[in-house]
């Protein structure tokens, strides 16, 4: 999980819309980062997506932008 991540926070790939980051009360407080990966690891419904990785790269929800930029970075 880390090494997905790299050096983003588990706080930025978190979807608090989720039913199950209302279940948990996420949206009211977040916990710790070490605890927010095992919640992440556990529970892959709390994942913003898409989640894509090309290279070294990283994009975490829905940006058309961003998802062409590493796709012209592929090439």
């Amino acid at each position: 999980m880390r090494t997905l991540l790299g050096e983003r926070s588990p706080r930025e790939v978190v979807s608090l819309r989720s039913a199950k980051a209302r279940e948990l009360n996420l949206r009211e407080q977040l916990p710790d980062d070490d605890t927010l990966i095992q919640l992440l690891a556990a529970e892959p419904g709390l994942w913003r997506r898409p989640v894509i990785t090309i290279g070294n790269e990283l994009s975490v929800g829905y940006s058309a932008k961003r998802i062409q930029e590493l796709i012209a970075q592929a090439k």
